[in-house]
This record gives structure tokens, C-alpha cells and sequence, in this order.
């Protein structure tokens, strides 16, 4: 997430499908990730970021995170996004939960 010099605050964020404004917390990891906390949808990230002052939010993106973008390089060289995946069913992580999705919002501070 960053903010420009025009105030203007770009955040990118992985969730899950839902027209409800919720969240689930993984027990212990989500894709592997042990830094992943909270897994809102959209309602709920966009509710979060208007409790928190932002104003003009606008959804940039929201998409289904790709094996092809999110993966191992010669020089990111671990385990990736298609070890994550349940090899029987892509469309979960490994430890059950739905496959990440992305949401890029971008809002004012004012």
C-alpha cells in the first residue's frame, strides 16, 4: 500500500467473493502465508477503509490471482502460488479456504 504526494492512497489486498461486508481469520496459515490475518470482501475492506477517513474510493481491480503472476523466478526461488493451490481442486488453498483473489483500491485522505 502506498500514499502519493496528492494524498491519494493505493492499496492492493487479497480477500475472498461476497456481497456481505465480513472477514474470516485462518487458524494458521492461508496459502501457506502465515502473515495473512484477516480475509474481508470487498464491502467489508471498502467499510474498513471508510471508518478509517478515506473518501473517492474506487475499485481498480478485482481479480482471480494467477499461477502465472504469482510464482518461483531465479530470483524468488521458494515455493509459490501453485503450491498453495489444492492440487485436486485449484479453486482452494491447501488448507481448505477459497484460492486468493485481488481487490487494488485506490481513495483520498483528506
Amino acid at each position: 500500500m502506498s500514499m502519493n504526494p496528492d494524498r491519494v492512497f493505493h492499496k492492493m489486498s487479497s480477500g475472498r467473493v461476497g456481497n456481505i461486508p465480513t472477514f474470516r481469520t485462518p487458524d494458521d496459515r492461508y496459502a501457506r502465508m502465515r502473515n495473512v490475518w484477516m480475509l474481508p470482501t470487498l464491502p467489508e475492506l471498502i467499510l474498513w477503509m471508510t471508518r478509517s477517513g478515506f473518501i473517492d474510493i474506487e475499485i481498480l481491480d478485482k481479480s482471480i490471482t494467477t499461477t502465472d503472476e504469482q510464482r518461483s523466478t531465479e530470483w524468488m526461488t521458494f515455493e509459490s502460488l501453485a503450491e498453495a493451490l489444492d492440487t485436486a481442486d485449484p479453486t482452494r488453498t491447501v488448507e481448505g479456504w477459497p484460492a486468493p483473489r485481488r481487490a487494488i483500491i485506490a481513495a483520498t485522505n483528506p
